[in-house]
């Protein structure tokens, strides 16, 4: 995101001059600068002399703290700060970076912080009898929190830096949090100019549906493999380990997986490692996809709290009692779909995460025919291999054949030999290799 869009984000104070919020510009006219915030930061700070970038400011539309809980705010100047561009965001996932003040001293500094939307729910507004999406957040690395200034803040997909959330709330120590969608906006702001909201992104299947560049060069086993188990040819393999060095292939041989769980109408989650997800939030990801009313004691068990004080010991044996409820209730389910679970990434979740997936989620989904599980990463899973419900492949590079009958399917012109040192110098890995056959054929 460039430093001038950064600029956009703005400290909102009042007449306490304790508190304070974050809001950040939406829209422009030829005499005034509009920002959204949340109402419970304007309320905290004190309607009368509510100010934004030291400029006087005023409410132009609102909804209830305990509703929405968006404000719309208004400075009779034009500020010379940017717009930042709204879209709405129809999925329960999204890795963002989140904008927010917080007190350093006497300094109300503004930072950044990386998280990922993790699962979505719904807001009620009593005032205008509609639902509204909203998220559940986790804030990515150890250190890094949501401190309560972050209030108001912009939340921006990393993919298109558009703002498609604004943070409403932190939990706990701030390693969570409760994000608000720009879609109820349109709610709030009667009289919103047109042009302020872009449409919604494809969904995740139709991005699947773009053509992959050049033919797969080596997954034939491994597709046919998981092919069987989406077609309910194979009904008792649920665990498919996926691992090796990087460039070896594993993103593409991955996004045909999903290809697959799409042709058979299965539903799909992805859970990526890199995040440091916790247990909980796997946990709670996986019943969303099924529906919370299916998991009563996995919900009774999360309303009973976790034990206090919370020593690492008690967190380990709370998580493996939590995956006990979770598959007591799986058990009771009667589902004619699959659920294609993919956890990617698998080196770098934390040691305790691995401990979880490897001895209670994977043990225990051993007879659980609703999930197919796939792992994926650089490193070997770490269950027992005498497990009949697994296949494991190891993607270490191919064979210089498989280089040789790649460009004669791409039908372009390499001398053999020229091939064959690119097999050394590359040793065998073919992400590189199609890489350099498709810019010869974008070069004809």
């Amino acid at each position: 995101m460039g430093s001038r869009l950064n600029d956009s984000v703005l400290v909102v104070t009042g007449s306490d001059g304790e508190q304070f919020g974050t809001g950040f510009v939406i829209y422009k006219d030829d005499h005034s600068t509009y920002l959204l915030t949340c109402m419970h930061v304007v309320s905290a700070v004190g309607v009368e002399n509510l100010k934004v970038a030291e400029q006087y400011a005023s409410i132009v539309a609102s909804d209830l703290e305990d509703n929405f809980d968006l404000c719309i705010i208004k400075v009779d100047a034009v500020l010379e700060f940017p717009e930042l561009k709204l879209r709405i965001h129809d999925s329960a996932e999204a890795s963002v970076t989140i904008f927010g003040y917080h007190q350093s001293g006497r300094l109300r500094i503004r930072s950044d912080l990386e998280a990922i939307l993790v699962k979505s729910a719904e807001l009620y507004s009593k005032k205008y009898a509609k639902h509204s999406k909203c998220w559940h957040l986790v804030v990515d690395g150890d250190n890094h929190h949501l401190d309560k200034g972050f209030s108001g803040g912009p939340i921006i997909d990393k993919s298109d830096d558009c703002v498609i959330g604004i943070v409403n709330q932190r939990k706990g120590d701030g390693k969570k949090g409760l994000a608000i969608s720009v879609e109820a906006l349109k709610e709030v702001w009667e009289d919103m100019p047109s042009g302020i909201m872009s449409v919604v992104k494809p969904q995740e299947h139709q991005i699947l549906a773009v053509n992959e560049s050049g033919p797969l060069m080596n997954f034939d086993k491994e597709l046919a493999s998981f092919e069987d188990i989406v077609a309910n040819r194979d009904t008792q393999t649920r665990l498919i380990s996926v691992y090796g060095p990087s460039s070896m292939g594993k993103s593409r041989l991955l996004r045909e997986y999903k290809r697959l769980s799409v042709d058979y109408d299965c539903e799909m989650l992805s859970i990526d490692f890199k995040q440091q997800i916790d247990v909980e939030v796997c946990l709670q990801l996986i019943v969303d996809k099924f529906g919370l009313r299916h998991f009563s004691n996995f919900e009774q068990f999360l309303c009973n709290g976790r034990p206090e004080p919370l020593t690492r010991e008690k967190e380990r044996e709370w998580n493996r009692n939590l995956t006990r409820k979770f598959f007591l209730d799986l058990d009771n389910l009667h589902s004619d779909s699959h659920l294609v679970l993919f956890f990617d990434h698998y080196e770098k979740s934390d040691k305790d995460v691995k401990d979880w997936l490897n001895n209670a989620f994977l043990a225990s989904n051993f007879r659980h025919t609703p999930i197919i599980t796939v792992v994926a990463g650089q490193d070997e899973l770490s269950v027992d291999r005498s497990w009949t419900n697994q296949r494991r492949f190891h993607l270490d590079g191919v064979s210089v054949d498989c280089y040789y009958r790649y460009v004669k399917q791409c039908k372009v012109s390499i001398d053999p030999e020229d091939i064959k040192k690119y097999h050394a110098v590359l040793r065998g890995s073919p992400g590189p290799f199609v890489t350099f056959v498709q810019g010869l054929i974008l070069k004809k």
